[in-house]
């Protein structure tokens, strides 16, 4: 018995040997990342370069040989991370001295250069482009190039990189390969402006584009058709086939989305369509990612799997499929990913060979981070890999499902047939609600983060618009591959059509619904980090404990730390002690954030000469870097719109509790201001007047007073009765004038004179303001201007310097801060002029 029970236990540990999966690529590709990270993250303070790596590989050849094999494997590790380190840093700052991007400056500039188009050109929507309201600017295109010649005087300047360029104005003949000449004004692509605003250099940065230029169709010329990237133009050219397919056989509005849905083309969709997509958390519907390639993959399997095909061939076509589709579509990270997948399971099953997840996986990621290693920081990477593996651990293996009862099963094929068909019905739909419900809460944290927005509704959602999806896909391809055919084309079309009226319907409506999504901050980086490897760590440990709850304690961890925890108690975050003022950088325009001592959120102003979404985007990503959802107060001080017009984008996203306005513009908000009026209604916000004489005392010793205008206001313009606070905290005073010039300016400076410690800068600066008088009535320590870059700057800082004042500007600093606190005020700007 004894030898029985030893055979027995030899035998059971033999087959948790053989099931013990592999994966050294899991440790391979983290190890990379690692490396990675650390490049972008301390690169002035350690250089990780190929000498590390060659270092690390003598120590392990040397390790290995005398068999010191933990010490090997440590020092092979470190060899991958310097690795990935010198990899990322080639790639991130290895650009020659001739980089188009270090030639133009900050500030655009005229400049007449040559170089290839790298695609089409791309027609932008109207309703992004910026058109006047009568319409003489005409379509606006979008432009990639690679420059290589710059006129320089009399003579071409060679220079190297890539470049965007925005054009008003038909281009549309531009093709992919042509060679141009291209009379513009240019720009380094300028650094952000604010704390948490999207890092637009860093986006094109991570594509090796370091320069953006705009101009007209009359200053682009094409001087060769069709010389350069044969294949890059044939694959657009058949991208281009199939949009024009699409727009023949749909009408104009599904043909836009059917092309973005399919071939990845969403430049022709609206920033409002768009926006529907993302409030519904279905966006990943218009990106062509691991989702439609594996719709694609996994029809084309069944079709297979149906008895018409032999296996092996139909293998070899699911390969072939995968691989084309990823490379009309443009080859993006989370297509690459999945047809990575495709490819390696296909070929596991060709040859016979067990397949490892996390092999798979790994290996998927190491291509991806070799061919750009700053996609590891691109959100949408990050939300396909969390996704998949989400997907991959709550599908689970084979191995870890528990053998069917024999009994259960001859019980179940003793039902009806139509109980059977219900049962795998009713099944497969709870299947996928917990698979919805499992990548949801694994990706929200991210979502939050990223992109400030949780949609509660995409758990049911995604399952809604699964089927119309198929539909979608293989009537599209459909379309594509046969809309010449005239019986098979119309079929084809009427399918898609309905399709996709269905999805669009659906999201609109959902998005309508109250409660379907909610605005927030997310947790900063550092804290995300964090909460995902204590995810992971727990994860794996309670897989082995706790096979039936593993990823339900998982979920909820997420789900707490990354969702709840940000939006109950975001500014726990990042609040500090004291008054900390913010005059953020928006332009031409206002917006000033008060972050009082007792955690109320008060914002003068908000607005800009430009897109309200813009400006308005600006001023949320600062809001929510700083952990804020509610605004305790938002002073609008005068009836400019470059003060008012990102207002009703703010409330659709804040909780905003009262709304204060000097008392005329509240007596004619209606005529004046009618998109402003409107807002405040549809949102239901409290409006209350102001005028000189009011004050508030709040808890923590910050005093607010308004000294104008008065009641009954003074004559001349709105910019006369600008609304002129002061708030004074631990003996320092901010002075807040609004763009209060010409009778309200004369009036405010024939009273007693306010001796301030901070003086944000009358109208934006403006000589109109009569800095020296205002510099000399309130003798300020320290000057802010708002405003955008624009001539005679210069003179007006000159004007306030007179007086040994400190004078900042948000054109050239960015956005300033500046903090009181017990230990004294400290001014501290997001950047510095770097021209």
């Amino acid at each position: 018995m004894p030898v029985c029970q030893e055979r027995d236990t030899g035998s059971k540990k033999l087959a948790s040997h053989r099931s013990r999966r592999y994966s050294p690529l899991v440790v391979v590709c983290l190890a990379f990342s690692v490396g990675i990270v650390l490049d972008r993250s301390i690169r002035e303070l350690v250089d990780l370069g190929w000498r590390w790596s060659l270092m690390a590989l003598l120590i392990w050849f040397a390790c290995y040989h005398r068999r010191f094999y933990r010490w090997a494997l440590c020092s092979l590790l470190l060899a991958v991370i310097s690795l990935g380190a010198d990899w990322h840093e080639d790639y991130w700052n290895g650009y020659r001295s001739t980089e188009i991007g270090r030639v133009l400056s900050s500030s655009y500039r005229p400049v007449c250069l040559q170089g290839v188009a790298r695609s089409h050109a791309i027609e932008l929507p109207v309703e992004e482009s910026g058109h006047s309201k009568t319409g003489r600017e005409g379509p606006r295109f979008l432009l990639k190039i690679d420059v290589y010649e710059v006129r320089d005087g009399r003579h071409w300047r060679p220079v190297t990189g890539r470049a965007i360029c925005s054009v008003v104005g038909p281009v549309g003949h531009v093709q992919c390969g042509d060679r141009l000449q291209l009379l513009v004004q240019g720009q380094r692509i300028p650094e952000p402006q604010n704390p948490g605003e999207f890092q637009l250099a860093g986006y094109y940065r991570a594509q090796r584009t370091l320069a953006r230029f705009r101009g007209t169709s009359d200053g682009v010329m094409v001087l060769e058709t069709g010389a350069h990237q044969k294949v890059g133009r044939l694959v657009e050219e058949v991208r281009r086939y199939a949009s024009n397919e699409f727009k023949r056989q749909l009408p104009l509005r599904q043909a836009a989305l059917a092309s973005a849905i399919l071939t990845g083309q969403r430049d022709q969709l609206s920033s409002a369509r768009r926006q529907a997509f993302l409030l519904t958390g279905t966006l990943h519907l218009l990106v062509v990612s691991g989702f439609h390639v594996g719709i694609l993959a996994s029809g084309v399997w069944l079709l297979g799997r149906s008895g018409l095909f032999r296996r092996r061939p139909m293998l070899w076509v699911v390969i072939s499929l995968a691989i084309g589709y990823a490379i009309l579509t443009g080859g993006r990270p989370p297509v690459t990913r999945a047809t990575t997948l495709v490819v390696v399971m296909c070929g596991a099953r060709l040859c016979g060979r067990p397949l490892f997840a996390g092999n798979t996986i790994a290996f998927a990621a190491i291509l991806l981070l070799v061919r750009n290693p700053a996609c590891l920081f691109d959100p949408g990477t990050q939300l396909s890999f969390v996704a998949v593996l989400a997907l991959m651990q709550g599908i689970g293996s084979p191995r870890d499902r528990p053998a069917a009862d024999p009994l259960e099963q001859l019980l179940r094929r003793s039902r009806p047939w139509w109980r059977r068909a219900l049962a795998r019905f009713w099944g497969r739909v709870y299947q996928l609600a917990w698979l919805s419900l499992l990548i949801w809460a694994a990706t929200a944290p991210l979502v939050l983060h990223y992109f400030h927005v949780l949609s509660y509704s995409s758990i049911l959602l995604n399952l809604v618009l699964y089927f119309p999806m198929v539909l979608v896909m293989f009537s599209g391809l459909g379309i594509w591959g046969f809309g010449k055919v005239p019986g098979l084309a119309s079929g084809l079309a009427e399918v898609c059509r309905v399709s996709l009226t269905f999805i669009e319907t659906v999201v609109q409506a959902v998005q309508q619904l109250p409660g379907s999504h909610c605005w927030g901050p997310g947790l900063p980086g550092a804290w995300l980090v964090f909460l995902y490897a204590v995810a992971s760590v727990g994860f794996y440990y309670l897989r082995r404990r706790c096979r039936r709850y593993h990823c339900l304690a998982s979920m909820l961890w997420l789900v707490m730390g990354g969702v709840v925890l940000p939006l109950t108690q975001g500014p726990l975050f990042h609040r500090e002690s004291g008054l900390r003022c913010t005059f953020i950088a928006v332009g031409h325009g206002t917006s000033v954030l008060l972050e009082m001592p007792n955690g109320q959120n008060w914002l003068y102003d908000a607005g800009a000469m430009g897109q309200p979404e813009t400006v308005g985007r600006r001023i949320s990503e600062l809001l929510w870097s700083r952990g804020i959802e509610r605004l305790d107060r938002l002073l609008i001080s005068h009836a400019d719109a470059d003060h008012y017009n990102a207002v009703p984008y703010l409330l659709d996203r804040f909780r905003v509790q009262s709304i204060g306005m000097p008392t005329l513009m509240m007596e004619r908000l209606a005529t004046d201001c009618p998109d402003l009026h409107r807002a405040i209604h549809l949102n239901q916000r409290s409006i209350y007047h102001l005028q000189s004489g009011d004050s508030w005392q709040l808890a923590g010793g910050v005093k607010v007073e308004v000294v104008h205008p008065p009641a009954e206001g003074v004559s001349g313009t709105d910019n006369a009765n600008s609304l002129v606070m002061v708030v004074e905290y631990r003996a320092e005073r901010i002075l807040l004038p609004g763009d209060l010039e010409g009778p309200g300016l004369e009036s405010l400076l024939a009273a007693e004179p306010i001796h301030c410690s901070i003086l944000m800068a009358p109208h934006h600066g403006s000589l109109h303001s009569d800095p020296k008088r205002v510099a000399d009535w309130s003798q300020p320590k320290r000057v802010v201007i708002s405003s955008g870059r624009k001539p005679g700057l210069r003179q007006v800082v000159a004007e306030y310097r007179v007086g040994a004042a400190e004078v900042w500007s948000t054109a050239v600093h960015g956005a300033v801060t500046i903090s009181i606190k017990e230990t004294g005020t400290r001014v501290t700007p997001w950047r510095f002029q770097r021209d």
